[in-house]
């Protein structure tokens, strides 16, 4: 809020006083709006409506008396009017459409990094877990799925979410929760969509963030003592460390006890989804086997003489001096362990490559540089992780829905919570498709909140000042078809074609000159965003 006064400031005195839904305003705009907001929030009011859209500031601090059980007894069975805003309301909202009118409803949680969604999302999947066993004598074994629903949270968060400079809880990844419900309104299960996990946070990430939750939770929690031989994990692994620098920092006493703590949680969320311990171990090795692989080095005797080839002969033994070779084979064949691969067809994957040559049965290896060889060590992790994180995902949709009662689901409410817009210092191209939905999302909600009231009020003939909506919708089209470019040219260098990036950049100019709207906000860099020239800019 202070924020938004400090960009938006309103040199007139506030013109009613505050309103529980910025509707009842007697001016609406910018200004009131912020102020509005402003005054509710210093009186610990952090929800604020406007008609059935709920504005949410983040406190950033736990407000305890919103969130007990007496709260959501106010909220049961109640209009959206009737209590103050709160996201109790529009659960409650949703859950009484759904059952009522056998449609399937969906609320869409958005905004920055660090406005509170995944919290939001959280308290919705909460009160609708709780309200589905209240209209009813509900079976013991409602309660026990609504356990498991629950319990997906910490999990989800520890394996997709991370810190980064503006939020120590960041989600990195967009989710759909779906709550199944049958014709009594009874909670029968749950089932998470997820999408654009940002699977290069696995391998670096900036100064002043963390990798996945879950490394540092595995690394500071309490296994028991032939768990941790088994992993033998330290504290000095090379993809907790950031980019720029050789070894992580060393944890504080108190994040310490954070993660400690919220390692028994995870393990206390994987219980309740009757995961065993087994399993769990088996999950373990693998995040264990990631940072182990990450810590795998390579060295190179002498470089390649200029023009000497890299092809191989078929002998294993064989090895070209200055190709990459492991220097640290104890730690390779620690990760194979971990991995489930044998060491000397990790070794291979890591310092060879495999190529086919169009309709030949047969292979070619070519040795491996020390640089190619740590990009394939990154990839494979990156491939693994995301791997790993599906599975996670996979299983617990499996322990949180039973097909056996699929047939008597009457309705569903989802549930999106996508991660916010960020902007680093260094953006990858992970964040980049995060910014795009992010921005897909908002016009989507331009038009089936504001656009569509605008056309309700032409159509009901009622007075009504039309209000140009700004669309973003031609920058995203710029993208779009920017990308299916650059995947036709992928194909195409794949196919050993000759391409360079200035005759990519040559062609997106080209193939948008006839497109009036995209054609304005593509230009050619300025000297001092590009020092040779080439690219080129979407604004």
């Amino acid at each position: 809020v202070r924020k938004l006064r400090a960009t938006h400031p309103d040199p007139r005195p506030s013109p009613v006083a505050m309103a529980a839904d910025c509707t009842a305003l007697r001016v609406l705009d910018e200004n009131t709006i912020v102020s509005n907001l402003e005054e509710r929030y210093a009186q610990s009011k952090v929800y604020t409506f406007t008609t059935n859209v709920l504005l949410a500031v983040n406190p950033y601090q736990v407000i305890p008396a919103l969130y007990t059980a007496e709260a959501k007894t106010q909220y049961l069975g109640r209009h959206l009017t009737q209590n103050e805003p709160h996201p109790y309301a529009i659960a409650d909202t949703v859950y009484r459409k759904m059952k009522a009118g056998g449609v399937n409803q969906a609320v869409m949680v958005s905004g920055e990094s660090g406005a509170g969604k995944t919290e939001t999302a959280k308290i919705l999947m909460d009160y609708l877990a709780w309200v589905s066993t209240k209209t009813r004598n509900t079976r013991q074994d409602g309660h026990s799925i609504q356990a498991r629903v629950i319990s997906a949270n910490p999990i989800l968060e520890a394996f997709g979410n991370a810190q980064t400079v503006r939020n120590k809880n960041s989600s990195r990844f967009g989710k759909f929760n779906q709550m199944r419900f049958n014709q009594h309104g009874d909670l029968v299960g749950a089932q998470i969509n997820t999408y654009l996990l940002e699977s290069s946070r696995a391998v670096h990430h900036g100064e002043g963030e963390r990798n996945y939750h879950i490394f540092y939770l595995l690394l500071s929690g309490e296994l028991a003592d032939h768990e941790r031989t088994s992993l033998q994990l330290s504290a000095e692994h090379r993809i907790l460390s950031p980019k720029e620098a050789q070894f992580p920092r060393a944890p504080s006493e108190e994040q310490c006890r954070s993660d400690k703590s919220r390692f028994r949680e995870i393990r206390e969320a994987l219980d309740a989804l009757e995961i065993s311990r087994q399993e769990q171990m088996s999950i373990f090795e693998v995040l264990a086997g990631l940072l182990h692989l990450g810590d795998v080095s390579f060295s190179g005797l002498r470089a390649k003489p200029l023009g000497e080839s890299n092809t191989t002969n078929r002998d294993r033994g064989a090895r070209t001096p200055g190709m990459a070779e492991v220097s640290n084979r104890t730690t390779l064949e620690l990760a194979a362990r971990m991995l489930g691969f044998a060491p000397e067809e990790l070794e291979e994957c890591l310092t060879y490559r495999r190529t086919q040559a169009d309709g030949r049965s047969s292979f070619t290896r070519s040795e491996l540089e020390v640089p190619q060889a740590k990009h394939t060590v990154q990839a494979l992790i990156k491939i693994v992780y995301s791997r790993l994180f599906r599975k996670v995902v996979g299983v617990i949709n499996d322990h949180c829905y039973d097909e056996t009662v699929a047939e008597s689901h009457r309705g569903r409410i989802g549930i999106l919570d996508i991660y916010g817009f960020e902007r680093f210092l260094v953006n990858s191209f992970e964040q980049l498709c995060i910014n795009m939905a992010n921005e897909r999302l908002n016009e989507f909600f331009l038009e089936q909140v504001l656009r569509a009231e605008q056309e309700l009020y032409k159509r009901e003939a009622l007075r009504w000042q039309e209000v140009e909506v700004p669309s973003s919708q031609p920058v995203l089209d710029t993208i779009r078809y920017t990308f299916r470019l650059l995947s036709d040219t992928s194909r195409l260098v794949a196919r050993k074609h000759q391409l360079t990036e200035a005759k990519f950049c040559k062609d997106v100019f080209e193939k948008i000159a006839d497109k009036p709207e995209q054609r304005k906000i593509l230009r050619r860099p300025k000297r001092q965003e590009s020092a040779s020239g080439d690219g080129f800019v979407i604004t």
